[in-house]
């Protein structure tokens, strides 16, 4: 409500100077009330302004935050893949060196010449392996006897030989290895 010189005048101001007076100082009040106002609501409109930028900026970041948690999450993940893969790729590396470890033991127990060369000849994919992991080789090495004999030391049955000397407990036979009588006797007698 505002306030007006007919108001003034029914209130019981008559005179002219004085209603101008209060008219004047009702104008400055209204219009330092006005600025205040204004003052006031430009004040209030900017920190509202300065929040609603402050959550827009918190909705970005949270934003880039799901992002980054996404990414993480997918790395996270792929690296996990990796792993898994890396752990196949051990154990089938470790199964291949255990299988080629025992494949170059048991060639060490034949009568080859070289095993190491004979291990070269074998193809790792074709040898059989049983429940405890020993390599079955039988027919592949059989069949490299045939095929290569030259790997493999020669089969010599000795055969005794009659003019080896012996050793006996009284001493050395006679040369000729024939003797007639028992060193042992032979050596009971001289006590006698």
């Amino acid at each position: 409500m505002s306030v007006t010189r007919a108001m003034l005048k029914e209130a019981g101001v008559t005179e002219d100077a004085k209603i101008d007076e209060i008219m004047d100082a009702y104008s400055r009040a209204i219009g330092s009330a006005k600025a205040q106002g204004e003052s006031d609501l430009k004040s209030e409109n900017d920190s509202l302004r300065n929040q609603l930028q402050e959550v827009n900026q918190t909705i970005e970041e949270l934003k880039n935050n799901e992002t980054t948690a996404q990414e993480a999450k997918d790395t996270i993940a792929q690296l996990q893949a990796q792993l898994a893969d890396k752990d196949k790729e051990h154990e089938a590396q470790r199964l291949a060196d255990k299988q080629t470890f025992a494949v170059q033991l048991a060639l060490k127990d034949t009568d080859t010449v070289d095993s190491d060369i004979l291990f070269s000849l074998i193809d790792m994919d074709k040898v059989q392996f049983d429940e405890d992991g020993k390599p079955q080789l039988d027919d592949t090495i059989k069949s490299l006897k045939e095929n290569k004999p030259y790997l493999f030391q020669k089969q010599t049955e000795e055969e005794p030989d009659d003019k080896a000397p012996s050793i006996v407990v009284g001493g050395n036979p006679s040369a000729n290895g024939e003797s007639k009588e028992d060193p042992f006797e032979a050596a009971m007698n001289m006590y006698k």
